[in-house]
């Protein structure tokens, strides 16, 4: 999570938005955010979204425009996953 986190304080005060969905109820994600850092958003109960955009594992990181296109998405946290995500990020914000 500490190369998210960084990812995401990068962005502070840019038009980008970075959320977090979760299948767990919000009981048991909040007694986990209390000990675990993350410098964005986690949304519970989030099956609609998990479903909705064909996640099948987890972490899965995707990258939504303005327009609601789906423009980058993988799984997994790998060697160049961050900066697959960076570079998205600033093509985008680049438009």
């Amino acid at each position: 999570m500490p190369e998210l986190n960084k990812l995401v304080e990068n962005y502070i005060n840019k038009d980008v938005i970075f959320l977090g969905f979760a299948m767990n109820k919000k009981s048991k994600l909040e007694s986990f955010l209390k000990k675990t850092n993350f410098s964005y958003t986690i949304i519970s109960d989030s099956e609609k979204v998990v479903t909705d955009y064909k996640v099948t594992g987890f972490p899965t990181h995707i990258i939504v425009d303005k327009d609601s296109k789906v423009v980058f998405s993988t799984s997994g946290l790998g060697p160049t996953t961050i900066a697959g995500i960076e570079k998205t990020i600033e093509q985008l914000i680049k438009k």
